[in-house]
This record gives structure tokens, sequence and C-alpha cells, in this order.
């Protein structure tokens, strides 16, 4: 019996604006020298398991990490607008800093109920589920069920990429918000197993579960 092909999630490579620590969401930065390179290295630990397709988001940073990988490999790309990180509408471009600055409170005020809380004239965590349901049953489940393809690489942005794994494992809303995923990190989606790696240094050593956002513990998701 033919295995189930498997889901490969990684994020686009570091920009300028992951640099400077400014929120991008709908807005762009050009990759790094350092973005480039991970996303080679991203290429780079797929030969042995080439996509059959890579599917990416239309922004600038991921477009620019998946032609690099779909070049490198030969692979076709399709973008789907439905992958653009959450946006985050007047705090686009801004660092942290300038966030509380023109909005004094707001960051505790959403940290409460990140997912219902919208950014300033932006979306929550429940409208970037709400866009990423319909790629989930009409392009990645269907990809997920055709033995005879192969897998499927997900190029898209940390918070995408998160509720995009939580609506496909069933997370509780508060579950998938712990998920983090840093530029040099790619997820295995196997069935109901979940593996990690970090492809900076040319290795890939597949660790069991996902990152959790902010103190890097495992969240393991059971096969």
């Amino acid at each position: 019996m033919s295995r189930a092909p498997a889901l490969y999630l990684a994020r686009h490579g570091q920009t300028e604006w992951n640099l400077e620590r400014r929120l991008q969401g709908g807005r762009d930065s050009p990759l790094t020298k350092l973005g480039e390179r991970q996303a080679k290295a991203v290429a780079a630990s797929l030969e042995a398991t080439v996509p059959a397709l890579v599917l990416a988001s239309p922004l600038g940073r991921a477009k620019k990490t998946a032609e690099i990988i779909g070049r490198a490999l030969g692979v076709p790309i399709e973008h789907d607008p439905r992958l653009g990180e959450m946006r985050m509408g007047e705090a686009e471009g801004l660092t942290l800093a300038q966030v509380d600055a023109a909005w004094p409170g707001f960051r505790d005020e959403r940290e409460r109920d990140k997912w219902h809380i919208r950014w300033p004239d932006g979306e929550n965590y429940e409208d970037a589920d709400r866009r990423i349901q319909g790629l989930v049953s009409e392009r990645v489940l269907p990809a997920l069920a055709d033995a005879a393809s192969g897998p499927l690489l997900v190029v898209g942005h940390e918070t995408i990429n998160m509720v995009l794994l939580g609506r496909l494992l069933g997370l509780e809303p508060a579950m998938t918000m712990r998920i983090g995923q840093p530029n040099h990190v790619l997820y295995r989606v196997d069935g109901r197993r979940v593996d990690h790696a970090y492809v900076d240094d040319g290795g890939l050593d597949w660790v069991p579960g996902m990152l959790q956002k902010r103190s890097d513990e495992i969240l393991h998701v059971a096969a």
C-alpha cells in the first residue's frame, strides 16, 4: 500500500525588516544574504525528497524564497494569495516600540485575546485561520490524499503557517498560537506526525514535534 506524500512547511528567508524587528504583515522587505542562503539550504535539504509542487505566498519575500527553491530543484511554483501573512494594517513597517507609542496599551490588550483582537485596520488570528481554511480543504488535503503524487512544499510566513498547521491538525486556538517557526526551520507533516529541522548548517536532523513560539520548547503531536 502506497504511503501518502508528506507536507513540508517553510517560512521565507530572513528579511531586512526581520533584522530591524519591524512588523511586515502584508508589506515587504528584501531577503538578506542570510535569507537567500536559508532558501538555498531548504532546497538542498529536499534533494532526496523533491516536492512535486511548491505552493507559495505571493508576497515578495516568500515569492523570492520559493523561486530560489524551485529553480534549484526544478519544481513548478504556484502562488496563492490565501498564503499571504496576517495583515497588521497601520502597524506594518513599525517596530514594537513605535506600535506602543502610537497605540499605548494595545499590545497588552491584544495579548489577552490575540485570536480575536485585530491589528489596527488589520487582521487577527481568526481572520487568518478563516482565510487558510479553504486552502487546506481545496489544495493541501487533496494533495496529501493522493498517494501517487510527490511531497508538497508550502512556502509561507510564520503566522499563516501556524494557522495552517493548526487547521490541518485540528488544534485548539490556544495551541495553534503557541507554534513558532524561525526563518531557518523547516516542518515536515506526515499524517499526524510533525517533525522540524534546522537548515542553516547544511545538515538535516529531524526532531519530533513543533517549536513553541517563545520558549523553543517542543510540542509533541501524537503520530
